[in-house]
């Protein structure tokens, strides 16, 4: 039997390869689409996230965070407003252009999605999220425990 992490990993290469194609026209990185799309969706939640909320979510470091943020708000694309409970945290904003960018940018992953589950018929796609969700949750687990 083949290693599932290595096939999980050579089919997020093959996506990643297949997004770059268009994140590069809107002058985005697959990491900065990430952040932005946390930024926006946490926004859309009722949560407006400082930098490590971010770092939590995306499972990422504080300095690599920090250099996606610095290169999203160059682009406009984020704004850091000063938390006024915590003076020392900035909440993450998006501004108009990064929710206009992520709405153009999240109609070319929905056509995305669509060629990446094509073999797939509906049960089987609902079958693989479960799978996936249920693999992720698990692991997300045993990281708390662990670290």
């Amino acid at each position: 039997m083949r290693h599932i992490g290595g096939l999980i990993k050579r089919l997020d290469m093959l996506n990643m390869r297949m997004l770059a194609s268009f994140t590069n026209a809107y002058g985005l990185t697959g990491p900065q689409l990430d952040v932005l799309n946390a930024v926006y969706e946490l926004s859309q939640a009722g949560t407006e996230p400082n930098q490590r909320v971010l770092e939590k979510h995306l499972y990422l470091t504080n300095p690599t965070v920090t250099g996606l943020l610095n290169r999203l708000e160059a682009k406009g694309m984020i704004e850091r407003v000063r938390d006024e409970s915590d003076a020392r945290s900035n909440r993450i904003r998006i501004t108009q252009r990064g929710i206009a960018c992520r709405q153009e940018v999240h109609t070319e992953l929905d056509e995305s999605e669509r060629r990446l589950t094509a073999v797939l018929n509906e049960e089987e796609k609902q079958a693989l999220e479960r799978i996936l969700l249920k693999m992720i949750e698990d692991i997300d687990n045993m990281k708390e425990v662990q670290g």
